[in-house]
């Protein structure tokens, strides 16, 4: 018999201790605690014609005042504010702004009022301001790409809203919320909201956003009754995938809408399709979901041909990759898994370039995306292909090539063709265009290379003679970790942590921005207890190491914890059934520097840190974040 209702429960977490992807961040300082934003309406202008290019911004932030203050705090950077109002919601009165003052140093502005604003109350912060395009990225930016028939076309731009970065693009609380369902990570914060949901089932199969039945969760009610047919096979909620909530089912519901996938996947939305695929990893990747469930959606895919839904399953299945790096025997077959789905996504794409006399601009940047995927995999089917490698060769000759294409044509580069030769061609591109898109396709292309020459290049950062400009840091290590030759090159580079902190001009900065992102990507006990040892008998200011240790704490926390839930069996038993029966083997390959000798003091320490690591290890703080339809 099936259920007669869908009884949705929910909690949602926003609260800003947490940086981008719900990971911790190392924090240097934080923004008084005395106002919190509700909610933003931006407004930003490009002027491409001016002497010096920029913007006109206009920025409304709804903000809930908890104590009663007479100062407003906001992060901005390299913005210039003309105007600000501040207006009661309760009274829809004007609170006088009495001035404002930058402080530089800290990225802030203060915004002084005539008495003060209430606790309790919630105030509209309206500015007007102006800032400046960039070529560099560090800001908004402007930057080019080829439309219909080549003609070029200017956008202005921002790299991501990632920690930090907004303060760029307009005045805010710029101390990210809380992201949900990104692993077991701890939160304290309760807040709940009205939330809209949207829904439709087998037998309406309405994916309009405008006349789909919704109904309102009550944050004063934990559970909301929703009527359904007796014969309603499954059930999907977030039409479009319009709402900033993530759904879990039933098993049962999970399996009729794999079987619907199988048998018609066109019924279901391209952007639901997403969804599903999305939904379902990171559930499994909090533990809330047994991972046969996203495993199971893979298998449609190779029917899929919109690119959409492969860019999800794309990052899903490099988070997979990534954390079975573990277990020897299994990364076998899951490399040949996730390969073998890579094959499928660049048939499919080259197919509907094929059809398409005039591509559009989102095909290519799926072809140019996949074929960079493929590549890191060091697929063999890039040997097969020779328009990525031709591309490459006529770039490598003088020749223009599309710009939606460079990243894949580049990653080829570095990785088949003479290193030495491509990395200086593609270093003396970064350092002279003026379109960030070919900066982001060099960064993004230089980790394809092997780990020797990706270690030879780390160490100019020692010498102080690094050419990626400190506005790329965040990027050019990110693109590091979507490698494992990148994660392994950055693992062996931090052994210079005592030296990079204390005598390279910004080395602390290269450091905590290495650090913070090494942290989620290590996997193998190797790297675990590399990174451990560098932190613990590194030579470095107590204070910052101070800031270190918590978060590789968390991350260790949480790593072992995926381990530990049964994903790593699940996802080899789905591969390859026949494992059911035979343990993972923990990889024993050798990822970081081994001293051939060590005196009794230096034993003595590494034994009190792997004592350390254990006893993190045997932590067993289990929480769950439940977006539970049941």
């Amino acid at each position: 018999m099936r259920p007669q209702s869908i009884i949705v429960f929910l909690v949602l977490y926003a609260h800003h201790v947490r940086g981008y992807d719900d990971k911790p961040t190392i924090d240097f300082g934080r923004l008084p605690d005395d106002t919190s934003p509700e909610w933003y309406a931006l407004n930003l202008v490009p002027d491409f014609n001016a002497t010096e290019p920029s913007f006109a911004g206009r920025v409304d932030i709804s903000i809930l005042v908890k104590t009663t203050t007479s100062e407003i705090t906001l992060n901005s950077k390299d913005l210039m504010l003309h105007e600000i109002r501040i207006t009661d919601d309760d009274t829809n009165g004007d609170v006088r702004v009495d001035s404002w003052k930058y402080v530089e140093d800290l990225e802030r502005v203060k915004v002084k009022v005539v008495g003060h604003i209430l606790a309790k109350r919630k105030y509209k912060i309206h500015i007007d301001y102006s800032g400046y395009l960039n070529d560099d990225a560090s800001n908004i930016f402007h930057t080019s790409y080829d439309a219909y028939q080549r003609v070029k076309k200017w956008i202005a731009a921002n790299k991501q809203f990632k920690t930090t970065r907004a303060r760029s693009a307009f005045p805010c609380y710029d101390e990210p919320h809380q992201r949900f369902l990104s692993g077991y990570t701890k939160s304290n914060d309760e807040s709940k909201w009205f939330i809209r949901l949207s829904y439709t089932t087998n037998k309406e199969k309405n994916f309009d956003t405008k006349s789909a039945p919704t109904v309102w969760l009550n944050p004063s009610v934990n559970e909301t009754v929703i009527p359904i047919d007796d014969d309603v096979e499954w059930y999907i909620f977030n039409i479009q995938s319009t709402g900033f909530y993530r759904v879990n089912y039933t098993e049962e519901n999970w399996l009729s809408l794999i079987k619907q996938l199988n048998d018609s996947f066109e019924e279901i939305h391209v952007l639901n399709r997403a969804q599903l695929i999305d939904d379902s990893f990171n559930l499994a990747k909090a533990g809330l979901l047994n991972y046969k469930i996203p495993m199971s959606f893979t298998d449609y895919l190779q029917k899929e041909n919109d690119i959409i839904p492969w860019f999800t399953a794309m990052n899903s299945l490099n988070f997979v990759l990534n954390r079975m790096r573990r277990f020897r025997n299994a990364l076998v077959d899951v490399e040949a898994f996730v390969s073998k789905l890579a094959y499928t996504a660049f048939e499919m794409i080259n197919k509907l370039i094929a059809e398409q006399k005039s591509p559009q601009y989102p095909t290519n940047i799926g072809w140019n995306t996949l074929s960079t995927w493929a590549c890191k995999l060091d697929n063999y089917i890039m040997y097969q292909s020779t328009t990525v490698p031709e591309y490459y060769r006529r770039w490598k000759n003088g020749e223009e090539i599309p710009s939606d294409i460079k990243d894949a044509a580049f990653c080829v580069g570095v990785r088949h063709s003479q290193v030495s030769e491509s990395f200086d061609k593609l270093l003396h591109l970064y350092n002279t265009t003026k379109t960030y898109s070919e900066r982001a396709s060099v960064i993004n292309a230089l980790p394809c290379a092997d780990i020797q020459t990706l270690l030879t290049f780390l160490t100019l950062i020692m010498e102080e003679k690094f050419p990626i400009e400190p506005s790329d840091y965040e990027d050019f290590f990110n693109a590091m970790s979507s490698t494992t030759n990148g994660i392994i090159a950055m693992n062996y580079f931090i052994t210079n942590f005592t030296d990079l902190v204390n005598n390279v001009k910004d080395g602390k900065n290269i450091a905590t921005t290495i650090f913070s992102i090494l942290f989620s990507k290590i996997t193998t006990i190797d790297e675990i207890n590399h990174i451990m040892t560098t932190i613990y008998e590194s030579k470095i200011p107590c204070e910052y190491s101070k800031t270190l240790i918590p978060v590789f704490q968390s991350e260790v926390i949480d790593n072992q914890k995926w381990y530990d839930n049964g994903g790593p069996e699940a996802i080899w038993e789905y591969i390859n059934p026949l494992s059911k029966t035979v343990p993972l083997n923990p990889s024993e390959q050798n990822t970081t520097p081994q001293s051939t000798s060590e005196d009794d003091s230096n034993a003595s320490s590494r034994l009190h840190n792997y004592a350390i690591i254990v006893q993190i290890l045997a932590l067993s703080v289990s929480v769950k974040l439940f977006v539970n339809i049941i």
